[in-house]
Formats: C-alpha cells, structure tokens, sequence
C-alpha cells in the first residue's frame, strides 16, 4: 500500500481534491472547459489531487510530496495514473460529446 493511500485512509486533509474553475487553456472554449472539469472529476481523489497541485498549482513533485505527506516517487505513480485516468475519462465517453461542443 503506498503512503499516499495510507494518509488518505488515516483520515488526514488532503489539500487540492476539487478542481479549480480555470482547468482548461485560455484559449479553449467553455464547452472544452466543462469537459476537461468533468473528465477530471471522473479521476479518483488522490491521483486528482497530485493532478491539480502539479499540473494547476504548478508545484515540484517534491513540493507536492510534501503537502500531502508522501514519497516523490508515489507523487509520480499517482500522477502517471492520474493522467491516463483523465486521458481514459475524456476520451472514452464518460465526458458525453455535447459537453465538448461536438
């Protein structure tokens, strides 16, 4: 079990689990913005979590490490996973077309 999920489980706060309202570039659409959001909260809480703090708050992997309570290397599974979870989301329907503007 790797740290991450044991301090989720210990019931420790777990800063940067909501998505910020700008999750999408300036330049997209706000239907591609309501995509990018809802394919990110298709994401499970803790790989969202390292997602929004490396990817939205711009952090290090250490810097996220240490915010959460956590090795660098389980910031870097739970962002490899993270990011095929929301490639998988956003791609494969869970995010419907009218959303994307399609």
């Amino acid at each position: 079990m790797s740290t991450f999920a044991c301090n989720l489980r210990a019931g420790h706060r777990v800063v940067g689990t909501e998505p910020p309202d700008t999750t999408a570039p300036a330049d997209a659409g706000p239907g591609e913005r309501l995509a990018l959001r809802a394919a990110l909260l298709a994401v499970p809480p803790g790989q969202r979590a390292v997602l929004v703090l490396r990817y939205v708050a711009d952090l290090s992997v250490e810097q996220v490490a240490e915010t959460l309570g956590c090795t660098a290397g389980t910031v870097k599974s739970q962002t490899a996973r993270g990011l095929a979870a929301l490639r998988t989301a956003y791609h494969k329907g869970d995010v419907s077309m009218e959303m994307r503007g399609a």
